[in-house]
């Protein structure tokens, strides 16, 4: 069974590896990280780094590593997730298991994630976030949270299985009366309510939403593929907003359901709804994988796009 989604994994030109007896180190294009283990696996590492750097054969890397192949597979996880690796093979004609096919999805969005960057949160590190654009930035978010079940909703007529229908429903009950949270916190920053309901969203932000209502009716699987982005709580986010908040002396009320709706998507684990979706799935072509990424590329700027119209709106 294949480990990755690749065919024949490689390092890209440019990953620069260091082995020494009990730690690693891996460098590619500013990004470093560094691995520690136990000296008897240090000849192992070393072979995997070779391997890699001329292409590996995915699908004998049980047999190649014997024991050590579980760490060889978190250590390729890893080198994917970073953008270390590529695919050697001469072509990639395969489809792949729906499984295999989140490792993918996760692992590009993540590039995606750097690639764009987060406008909101260095205003936050950096002190330049004011008092209005943290609520603009809920008040945003409400919108798109209060959308969410009739988008979920419409999602469950292309679910395609019972097993993906039934997921799609708890995550639909899950999801129902969150926006309630997020109007405590707005009416404890001094909204007032009919302005919340009234409101229209900014058209960044009615985009992704209709963006979303797209997915959901016509491009079943992009829409699953695209679910964890709305749904995984970036704790760092969440710190920074919640210090920022407290220096701009914006109340407790406000800032506490902000955190407790991120929390309880933290806790139900919504963050994997994209994995659990697309498990579900026998295999994804390669016409799929490339239409399915370039959803989840626009999903990532147009998020991104919300952040810096706040920002330029609100300071």
């Amino acid at each position: 069974m294949s480990a990755t989604y690749y065919r024949r994994p490689a390092f890209r030109e440019g990953v620069r590896t260091t082995v020494a007896d009990d730690n690693a180190v891996f460098d590619y294009a500013g990004i470093r990280f560094d691995a520690e283990f136990e000296p008897a696996v240090r000849d192992s590492i070393a072979t995997l780094c070779e391997d890699l750097s001329r292409g590996l054969d995915g699908e004998s890397l049980r047999s190649r590593y014997g024991a050590f192949a579980p760490c060889a597979e978190a250590l390729l996880r890893s080198f994917d997730r970073y953008g270390y690796l590529c695919e050697a093979a001469l072509d990639d004609p395969m489809s792949i298991e729906g499984r295999l096919f989140a490792d993918q999805v996760a692992a590009f969005a993540e590039r995606e994630r750097r690639r764009v960057g987060s406008t909101f949160y260095e205003s936050l590190i950096n002190g330049r976030a004011t008092r209005a654009a943290l609520i603009s930035y809920v008040q945003e978010y409400y919108h798109v949270v209060r959308a969410s079940p009739a988008i979920i909703g419409a999602s469950l007529a292309h679910a395609g299985s019972a097993t993906r229908g039934a997921i799609l429903e708890s995550f639909l009950r899950a999801e129902i009366g969150h926006d309630r949270i997020l109007k405590r916190a707005l009416l404890a920053a001094g909204v007032e309510e009919r302005s919340i309901e009234e409101a229209l969203p900014m058209p960044e932000t009615f985009g992704v939403i209709s963006m979303l209502h797209v997915l959901a009716s016509q491009e079943p699987l992009a829409f699953f593929s695209c679910l964890f982005l709305f749904e995984e709580e970036s704790r760092a986010f969440h710190d920074a907003f919640a210090e920022r908040a407290r220096q701009v002396a914006l109340p407790e009320e406000f800032l506490a359901p902000v955190l407790e709706h991120a929390h309880i998507n933290d806790d139900g684990n919504h963050g994997t709804i994209t994995s659990e979706l697309l498990s579900c799935i026998g295999a994804v072509s390669p016409e799929e994988r490339i239409v399915v990424l370039k959803h989840v590329s626009i999903a990532v700027e147009s998020l991104s796009a919300i952040e810096r119209a706040i920002l330029d709106w609100r300071g």
